[in-house]
């Protein structure tokens, strides 16, 4: 099985449901006079464009050539960093509008009305469409084996998505109760509230991705316990005296890049000996990472 090619195939299909649910946004959004459904149908045209990018890096990842000797395995936490920053530039902007509006509302005392009616169809419907959009990641992450941190991290953002669509529903219908108490006067500006409290939850998060990637560009490794884990099934498949001396992992998206220092104890150890050991190391670190550039050293 090519999970590049499935993973591609999988991909290709959400970027023209992402493409119909960012143009169904920004209408609607005109229609309904709705910040809220804008910035969805804006997150929606990113996603389309990013997946794109994704389909095109992944396609790229085992590649080689003389100048990128170990294939373009950095462009993957590049597209994410710059998938992230997008995010975070358009939610900040977001942000802005509303204090704007607010602002407005507090100085003028009227703002533009959002259509309550459009305003609720809109966002039963695109959380119904990202419950297809899980669905459909749900059953490509299915044929992967679980093997594609994309489509994970898609299927994953789709089933996030769909819970906020309709936690902004609910929002909506419940500041929309206000009318009747003391605090009716939130009403008029209870779409800029929504979408500065999502706005702001969503750049938080933004940065924190945008910062762990940029830490993943700069060579980070991964994390201990990742680390102990393959460091333990490594000792596992030994047949003959040896021990590691030091294990050093880097991971660039998909694709991890393994040291692996052997140290031997018997110096008579046949060359043939050698060379099995080095086969049986490879073979356990593809298990653990599909793609994957690993070298040892016997010391």
């Amino acid at each position: 099985m090519n999970i590049q090619k499935t993973e591609a195939k999988g991909l290709k299909i959400a970027v023209i449901i992402l493409l119909f649910m960012g143009t169904l946004g920004i209408i609607v959004s005109q229609i309904s006079n709705s910040a809220a459904i804008l910035i969805d149908g804006v997150f929606s045209i990113i996603s389309a464009i990013s997946t794109l990018i994704a389909i095109k890096v992944s396609s790229l990842l085992t590649k080689e050539n003389e100048k990128y000797p170990f294939g373009y395995a950095g462009y993957e936490p590049l597209y994410v960093a710059l998938r992230s920053f997008l995010l975070t530039i358009t939610v900040l902007m977001a942000l802005l509008d509303c204090v704007s509006k607010i602002i407005t509302y507090i100085s003028t005392g009227s703002v533009p009305q959002v259509d309550a009616k459009i305003f609720m169809i809109y966002v039963i419907f695109i959380a119904l469409m990202y419950v297809v959009l899980n669905i459909h990641y749900s059953k490509y992450c299915k044929i992967t084996e679980g093997k594609s941190e994309l489509l994970s991290a898609e299927k994953f953002n789709a089933k996030a998505n769909s819970l906020l669509m309709l936690g902004v529903g609910g929002s909506f219908i419940f500041i929309g109760l206000l009318k009747f108490t003391p605090l009716k006067f939130l009403v008029p500006i209870s779409d800029s509230i929504i979408v500065f409290f999502i706005a702001l939850m969503v750049a938080i998060d933004s940065i924190k991705l945008f910062s762990k990637t940029i830490a993943i560009l700069g060579g980070k490794g991964i994390s201990e316990e990742e680390k102990n884990e393959l460091l333990e099934s490594l000792k596992k498949i030994y047949l003959y005296e040896l021990n590691i001396n030091k294990l050093r992992v880097h991971k660039a998206g998909k694709t991890a890049y393994v040291v692996v220092d052997v140290c031997i104890n018997d110096e008579n150890i046949s060359k043939t000996i050698i060379k099995d050991i080095n086969k049986t190391i490879k073979n356990s670190v593809n298990e653990k990472y599909s793609v994957n550039h690993t070298f040892v050293n016997f010391i």
